[in-house]
């Protein structure tokens, strides 16, 4: 008897291992697929990126690429800052302006500013 339970608690073991085992292998295939999917929307996104390219490959020039926009942004935003063909940021209207008397020479300010060139 004492055999049987010994036996029996050897084997509960691996049924439940066996149920689990066979609910990964049901997921798998699906989780592999949407995977799949995501990569190749990666693939449209990013350019250069070859469909030959691993996954781990693929990720790193993904990260690079956005890596390379962020600072493309941060840089634009630095030049616009700077930039002295734009409407000042203050909340006033063209006419305003007009009522303005001229200046004849420019300011510290204005002369220190980079000029933009328009693309």
């Amino acid at each position: 008897m004492a055999e049987n339970n010994s036996r029996i608690q050897e084997l509960v073991p691996n049924v439940k291992k066996d149920r689990s085992s066979h609910r990964r292998s049901i997921v798998e295939p699906w989780r592999r697929t949407e995977i799949s999917k995501r990569v190749r929307n990666l693939q449209e996104l990013v350019p250069n990126m070859e469909k030959q390219t691993n996954t781990s490959d693929m990720l790193d020039l993904a990260v690079d690429y956005i890596k390379e926009l962020q600072m493309q942004i941060k840089v634009m935003k630095e030049e616009e800052a700077i930039c002295t063909c734009l409407p000042s940021k203050q909340n006033h209207s063209p006419v305003d302006e007009a009522q303005q008397p001229a200046q004849s020479k420019p300011t510290l300010d204005e002369a220190s500013a980079v000029p933009c060139t328009p693309s």
